[in-house]
Order: structure tokens, then C-alpha cells, then sequence
């Protein structure tokens, strides 16, 4: 199997409430399970940032599914391609949620990254690497790598 990813950013419909997004998280983390796929969901101020990992039929049906879920729109693909590694490789669906930043704050981030998404020499890695360090907050960052060091 050659592991392929992909990485979107999309705006919700709906604010969906933290009980809501957990339960659509929990629903895909069952799924991606089932098909072998891991990755993240990061959602700020109305936007979701979403990292997907797996073989590359599985990860475009799924993403084909997404782009019908009518629970967002706007929907702006970052990358999809061949990938050397899994960043999430022993989470289905990681959720995060960061409430600490405003709304411009994250416009500027969305921004930021959506230019960087642009440069033909940037590598995929770059870009996930920022989207962790713009969106997550020290302690998810730390939780996050102190559950990857230990597999």
C-alpha cells in the first residue's frame, strides 16, 4: 500500500457545539478505522482544518464525501499527494478545538497558511508542521507529541 494524504481548510454552515463536533468525530473515527485512515481535525472560529492519511482510494472517497457534507462549503484543498510517512499514525480522527484565538487571529493564520499552501517549493511537511504550530495551543502541542513518542 503506498500511503497518500491530503489537507483541506473549509468553513462550517453551522457553529456546531463541542458535544456536536465530538460526536461527528467519534462517527469518523469509527469509519477511518475501518478503512485504515488516520489524521486530524482542527477546528477555530468557525473553520475546519483537516489532515487525512491512508491509501490513496480509501482517502479520496472519503474526501469526495466530505466535499457533498453540507455542513460546510468553501471547501479549499492545501495538498493531495504521495506521502513518505503518517504525522497521525496512531490517531483515526484527532479532534482539536482552539478557542484561543480571536476571529481575525484566525483569518490571519488561514491567510498565512493559504499563501504558504501556494509556493510550488514548499514541501508537505512544511505545511503541516505549520498548521500544528499556528492553530494548536502549547499544552494540545504537548499532548499531542507525549502520545506520539509513545508508540
Amino acid at each position: 500500500m503506498s500511503l497518500f494524504g491530503l489537507m483541506y481548510i473549509s468553513r462550517t454552515v453551522n457553529t456546531l457545539t463541542p458535544t456536536q463536533l465530538q460526536s461527528l468525530v467519534a462517527r469518523a473515527q469509527h469509519k477511518n478505522q475501518a478503512l485504515n485512515i488516520t489524521g486530524m481535525l482542527l477546528t477555530s472560529d468557525g473553520y475546519f482544518f483537516q489532515l487525512l492519511e491512508g491509501e490513496e482510494a480509501a482517502v479520496t472517497r472519503l474526501y469526495q464525501t466530505i466535499v457533498q457534507d453540507p455542513r460546510h462549503t468553501d471547501l479549499t484543498l492545501l495538498f493531495n499527494e504521495p506521502m513518505d510517512k503518517r504525522f497521525c499514525p496512531t490517531w483515526n480522527m484527532l479532534l482539536l478545538m482552539n478557542t484561543q484565538i480571536s476571529p481575525q487571529q484566525t483569518q490571519d493564520k488561514i491567510t498565512s497558511l493559504l499563501a504558504m499552501a501556494k509556493k510550488k517549493y514548499l514541501q508537505k511537511e512544511q505545511l503541516i508542521s505549520d498548521l500544528f504550530c499556528r492553530f494548536m495551543t502549547l499544552r494540545q502541542l504537548d499532548v499531542f507529541n507525549q502520545t506520539e513518542n509513545r508508540q
